[in-house]
């Protein structure tokens, strides 16, 4: 009897515990719903207290929204702000959002640095869209010398998760009139601009 009631009061414990998560998972599920659904303005009163609490994937779909001025007034700084919160805690579409945001200087002085450090953490993670753009940023010399080796080893392991575009730029590197990769010409038409591939 005595052990019953223990495992009750444990259970109950556990459950305890677990109810706000759920129900944050919950309440976020339907935040994701509703922008889905094009109802910005039930999608930005649904995730603002999410991301108030601290969970980071609230923080980065609060971004996008003030980014995208959906259900509430545009305001690049706040995105900046909620992008970091949640990149700093590893959310690798908030680490892209902030390096392109560096890139293309919205909301931010252009910075190509920045802009590699956010995506050597995406990378870092395994992701395929960030390996491709520190591919090109090698490729074309965007804040670190041009290094076609660099830019092959990026697209490599890009292209090993599929990324089409990663894997005709390694394509072209490798198959650029078979010459060393000391020797690839990256001005040639064949190789698309940055804007042509950061939407990834």
């Amino acid at each position: 009897m005595n052990r019953k009631v223990s495992i009750f009061i444990l259970i109950s414990i556990l459950l305890l515990w677990a109810s706000p998560s759920i129900a944050l998972v919950v309440e976020y599920q339907e935040a994701i719903d509703a922008y889905n659904r094009e109802d910005y303005k039930t999608s930005y009163r649904l995730i603002r207290p999410l991301a108030k609490k601290g969970f980071a994937q609230a923080q980065y779909n609060l971004g996008v929204l003030y980014l995208k001025g959906k259900g509430v007034k545009a305001n690049l700084i706040k995105a900046k702000k909620l992008f970091e919160f949640a990149a700093e805690q590893g959310v690798v579409k908030a680490q892209n959002k902030l390096a392109l945001m560096h890139v293309k200087g919205i909301g931010v002085v252009k910075d190509f640095n920045k802009a590699i450090e956010w995506w050597n953490l995406a990378a870092a993670q395994g992701n395929g869209k960030a390996q491709t753009n520190l591919g090109w940023m090698y490729e074309m010399g965007k804040g670190v010398p041009k290094d076609s080796q660099k830019a092959v080893n990026w697209y490599q392991l890009a292209s090993n998760q599929g990324i089409a575009i990663a894997q005709k730029k390694l394509n072209l590197l490798l198959d650029q009139t078979k010459k060393p990769l000391q020797e690839i010409n990256t001005n040639s038409k064949d190789f698309k601009s940055f804007e042509e591939i950061k939407n990834l």
